[in-house]
């Protein structure tokens, strides 16, 4: 279980990394 939960924050994270340097670059 806790497994899933950590493998869902960090593709989370991972997308708000990408959206951050999209909103930065732009």
């Amino acid at each position: 279980m806790e497994q899933i939960v950590v493998t869902s924050l960090t593709s989370l994270k991972v997308q708000w990394s990408r959206f951050n340097i999209r909103v930065l670059s732009s």
